[in-house]
């Protein structure tokens, strides 16, 4: 399913980091950012690359800016905190956290690369289980306790963090 309500968004077959990634589609968007599905072009893998993009940024000729010099001092604020978030999330280990894989610069702004699991969030799994039995919530919710217990182990939740959780065909999840 594509998200078509932010028409600041990359476009559908934009290259980016150096024509490695192929953006497919918008997955999702925030006060943050724009969270899109792109292919890698040498290796076919599918992954998930997350765009600094605040609300109070705009993109001008390709390149992602703050809206006026007043907002520029917390467009680099957010930025930097957007690096140190991408590199706390590289370097958590634990099989139901999702880790970063890549991060780079590009049209003024920056990227974060993860895995990509599929589109099912833990929203569309209740959706689709409104009766679930307990083996069903054990499986899905033990893991993503444990990982939310290592996550906050680690003391690296912010107020700005958003942890979305996804769900495989299987029934596994991860944050």
């Amino acid at each position: 399913m594509s998200i078509d309500y932010r028409h600041d968004a990359l476009p559908s077959g934009h290259l980016l980091h150096n024509n490695t990634y192929h953006i497919e589609r918008v997955l999702g968007a925030g006060a943050f950012g724009i969270t899109y599905l792109a292919r890698h072009v040498l290796l076919g893998s599918h992954h998930v690359i997350k765009e600094y993009f605040p609300d109070t940024a705009t993109r001008v000729d390709g390149m992602v800016t703050a809206r006026s010099n007043q907002e520029e001092a917390l467009f680099q604020s957010g930025l930097q905190s957007f690096y140190k978030e991408a590199q706390w999330l590289h370097q958590l280990s634990h099989p139901n956290v999702v880790k970063v894989s890549d991060m780079f610069e590009n049209h003024g702004t920056a990227y974060f690369v993860m895995p990509y699991l599929g589109d099912t969030t833990l929203l569309d799994w209740i959706n689709a289980h409104t009766v679930p039995d307990r083996a069903d919530l054990e499986r899905i919710f033990i893991p993503l306790l444990e990982g939310l217990k290592y996550i906050h182990e680690q003391a690296c939740c912010t107020a700005t963090s958003s942890l979305p959780i996804f769900c495989w065909q299987t029934g596994m999840c991860r944050l």
